[in-house]
């Protein structure tokens, strides 16, 4: 999983790439044990902005690490289109939801 492999990338170590690298690796903590504990009824509301791609891909990281027979495919992802929504934000996640 290449989230999991940027965290663990030795990328100098200063200050700000650990504490970068420490909320990181909490955060997955915190989405493998909502895996373990609610792992039939998970979702995800993604909307395609920076705050929910990052729990996504956090979120992958997660279920790769758990190595259980959950998968991304299986959770409930989903989106509410607004009409203000730039066309840009709509076709990245429509290519998201393809992968």
């Amino acid at each position: 999983m290449e989230v999991v492999k940027a965290i663990e990338k030795d990328a100098g170590d200063d200050e700000h790439t650990t504490l970068l690298k420490r909320k990181c690796q909490a955060a997955i903590g915190r989405l493998r044990r909502a895996i373990a504990l609610y792992r039939d009824s998970i979702a995800l509301s993604f909307n395609g902005g920076k705050d929910s791609t990052i729990i996504l891909h956090l979120l992958r990281a997660a279920l790769a690490l758990e190595g259980n027979d959950i998968k991304f495919r299986d959770l409930c992802v989903f989106f509410f289109p607004q009409e203000n929504d730039f066309s840009e934000i709509t076709a990245f996640v429509a290519k998201t939801a393809e992968r």
